[in-house]
């Protein structure tokens, strides 16, 4: 009895009174003899050879060395023939080879005289087919050589990998495609953010289904609606996360255990769902987290916390920096994880592209902090996606600008920004348009709030008359009016 290819068996070893000795010669399968000698933790000589493959047609020449060599140095006497168990005879294999692929892979050209001169001091026969492809048959011993590729490395080896010339590599001018569009947007969106003092946080995709079941009701998120792991690693990373929300706080909640009061962060990634519409989706974010003071503390005593606004002052604009399109924000109730009344939507073309609002108590509860804390996201391929072609230059303007202030009482749901938005299209001499005050109290009557406007009004090819001024803001009056129920205010 013997383990085949690894070890002999006590029972059948050659000891001093053998008088019989019977001779085996076998080829074993590499990856067999590895599995047994590990299973059986038995390493030899012969599991060694046999681990990493020898010649299959050289078993009867081996047998019939080992038997000349005994009758030659030992009195012995050998019985004729032999017994042959198992098998076919194994073949030589054949591969085809082309030396003008072997010029393109290597970068020089290798004369077929050489090529075939190798494969001559290799022991390979070489047929040439007549089409520029040779048929090189390899020696049973070389069952490394399966592929063109392999011959191809011979004849390097062979030729010296010294011989091979150095070159440059070819080069082209980039493709610009959607990719590449992207990520210069994200790029600029990051540029954007660092520059006010924002860090990049990198998360993990996917989300426990513990902490969703216990924060469901605060993210108004039902874990059947998620993108549900077939395979996870742990109860922690069973769902792909629906938005950049619950990451982002919970890098909030570390830096402030870590007495780091003061954070502003910002991550890009994807956020996974399902749909009726779509099915299952992912969609690129920017997601942005503000807690702390508005500026740092200095000498000043400049400490003010940071609120609802300071949010809408990085948001908007940096969706205008990234699509340099009017962008209408309005407020919103179709997220839970916002306290009511300090959450936003903001919208392009009638759609949603980013949200942004103040996270609920509950919610920061959960993460053991404290508010207030202040949260948006950006769809980034939806707020992009029709962005203009960079700007081109403009000179600046040679006449000089008029200035006019309205000062109107609207109802106190009347929307400032669409007001605003509604003064920019009076008239193409509006130049700008933003708010300088506005009041409430008993003077106007209650439900009503004063909204001091101050517009700019310029031309590029003239001086504005009075007469235009006066046109233009009598226009303004009235379709303030009109659209949104304001009155001029006379005190």
């Amino acid at each position: 009895m013997a383990v085949a290819g690894v070890m002999g068996g006590a029972n059948s070893e050659v000891v001093d009174g053998t008088t019989r000795v019977v001779f085996e010669s076998a080829h074993f399968s590499p990856p067999s003899i590895r599995r047994t000698a590990k299973r059986l933790g038995l390493s030899s000589e012969s599991s060694y050879r046999f681990e990493r493959g020898v010649d299959p047609a050289g078993t009867v020449y081996a047998a019939d060395r080992a038997v000349s060599l005994l009758s030659r140095f030992a009195d012995v006497r050998v019985a004729r023939g032999t017994i042959d168990v198992g098998g076919e005879s194994v073949k030589p294999r054949t591969v085809p080879f082309r030396p003008e692929r072997a010029a393109r892979i290597m970068g020089r050209v290798y004369a077929p005289e050489a090529c075939r001169e190798i494969f001559g001091r290799l022991g390979f026969p070489v047929v040439d087919g007549g089409t520029g492809t040779w048929t090189v048959t390899v020696p049973t011993h070389r069952f490394d050589i399966e592929r063109e590729i392999d011959l191809v490395e011979e004849v390097a080896r062979l030729s010296g990998y010294d011989s091979i010339p150095t070159t440059y590599p070819e080069s082209r001018a980039p493709v610009f495609s959607e990719d590449d569009r992207f990520v210069d947007v994200q790029e600029r969106a990051f540029d954007f953010l660092r520059g006010r003092g924002f860090s990049q946080a990198v998360n993990f995709s996917f989300v426990g289904g513990r902490t969703w079941e216990r924060l469901g009701a605060f993210l108004g998120f039902d874990p059947d609606d998620a993108v549900r792991l077939m395979n996870p690693i742990s109860d922690e990373t069973t769902l792909m996360r629906p938005h950049l929300l619950t990451g982002l706080l919970s890098n909030v909640a570390d830096n402030v255990r870590r007495f780091v009061d003061d954070v502003r962060l910002y991550e890009a990634g994807k956020a996974f769902g399902k749909s009726f519409v779509e099915g299952h989706f992912e969609e690129h974010r920017l997601g942005m987290i503000l807690r702390g003071k508005r500026l740092p503390g200095d000498w000043s005593g400049a400490d003010a916390p940071a609120d609802f606004f300071d949010m809408k002052g990085v948001a908007e604009p940096l969706l205008l920096h990234l699509c340099a399109s009017p962008v209408h924000v309005v407020p919103t109730r179709l997220r839970p994880f916002f306290e009511e009344g300090k959450a936003a939507d903001i919208l392009r073309d009638g759609e949603v592209i980013a949200w942004f609002g103040a996270i609920r108590k509950e919610l920061l509860a959960a993460f053991e902090l404290t508010g207030p804390v202040f949260y948006g996201e950006i769809r980034l391929l939806k707020a992009t996606a029709a962005a203009p072609p960079p700007g081109r230059y403009a000179p600046l303007p040679k006449f000089p600008p008029v200035f006019r202030d309205v000062a109107c009482v609207f109802p106190i749901g009347a929307p400032v920004g669409d007001v605003l938005a509604m003064v920019r299209e009076a008239s193409p001499e509006v130049e700008e348009a933003a708010v300088f005050d506005i009041f409430t109290g008993e003077k106007i009557g209650e439900g009503n709030k004063s909204v001091g406007i101050r517009v700019k009004l310029q031309s590029l090819d003239r001086t504005l008359t009075e007469a235009e001024v006066h046109s233009i803001h009598s226009k303004i009056v009235i379709l303030l009016e009109n659209r949104f129920g304001g009155k001029i205010r006379t005190s």
